[in-house]
This record gives C-alpha cells, structure tokens and sequence, in this order.
C-alpha cells in the first residue's frame, strides 16, 4: 500500500498537469486562429501599389501592458500608409488572449510582431527592394537595443491587380 499511494498520487498529478497543458496549448491555437482571422479580414493592399505590381515586406508590432491590453501598435519603415490605419486600430485585436499567444504572463513591453510579404503570385518576377534588418524591426522612436518579443510567422499578403 506504501507503494501504490505515491504511484496514484504521482498519477493524478500527472494526469492533471497533462490536461492543463493540452488545454493551454489548444488554447494557444485558437487564439493564433482568431488573431489570422482578424488579419485576413482587415488587411487589403492598396490598389495604387497593386497596380504598380509592388511588391513589399513590411512589419507590425503590437505593445502589451501587463493587464494584458494593447498600449500602441508601431508600423515599420515601408508600412503602406493607406493600411495603417486599419491594422493600427487598437479595437480590431479586442478579444485577443495575448497570454495564450505568449505562452506565459505577458509583462510591461512585451510585443507580438508581425511581418508580412506582399506579392503578386500570378507574376513570375516579383520585384523587391532592398531591405535591411532595420527598415524591418526598429519603428519609429525606436531607442532600445533589445525588446522583449514575440515574431509571428510571416503573414503572406497575395493580391491582383484590378482590372481595367
């Protein structure tokens, strides 16, 4: 009986800790669904830069604040202007677990981090410029040499050109 009664204990307690996780980690994708969803639904390239067949790599950071909320969100360098005002809009995001996200207690600074690659995939040559490490990551502002972050897997943005 000695040994049994810590086999059980030892069992539960793992049965417990492997739901939890299982849980956090469902949770986790959802809540990364969710966050693509409200991407998909709000993010359009401009037509002026669809025209043109521009296509760009640009990012998006979203500061937290420990109460889990959003205190600013900064474009990067080539940021198309006429999108900014859709994917800085602070209401978009609302509903967003950022602790899911984060995988622990988001704390003061944190940010999430989405870069995105625009590009014309009916095209065989798709132009880019050239892009440094900065005009990608360092926002306006910007002076801190390390930021505590979450980079997001690259969001592709594919459009067409209107037609004429």
């Amino acid at each position: 009986m000695r040994v049994l009664f810590p086999i059980i204990l030892f069992s539960l307690f793992f049965l417990h800790a492997s739901h939890k996780l299982y849980a956090q980690n469902n949770d986790g994708k959802k809540v990364r669904a969710d966050l693509v969803r409200i991407l998909d639904r709000n993010i359009r390239w401009p037509m002026a830069l669809a025209d043109k067949k521009i296509s760009a790599v640009f990012s998006l950071r979203i500061n937290l604040s420990e109460s889990d909320s959003i205190i600013k969100i900064e474009v990067s360098k080539f940021f198309p202007k006429e999108m900014a005002p859709y994917l800085t809009n602070p209401n978009i995001y609302k509903g967003i677990n950022w602790q899911a996200i984060f995988g622990k207690k988001v704390k003061e600074e944190h940010s999430l981090i989405i870069p995105f690659v625009a590009y014309n995939p009916m095209e065989n040559n798709a132009t880019f410029y050239e892009y440094t490490v900065e005009d990608l990551f360092v926002y306006p502002g910007e002076d801190k040499n390390f930021v505590n972050a979450v980079i997001m897997q690259t969001y592709p943005l594919k459009y067409r050109p209107g037609l004429k």
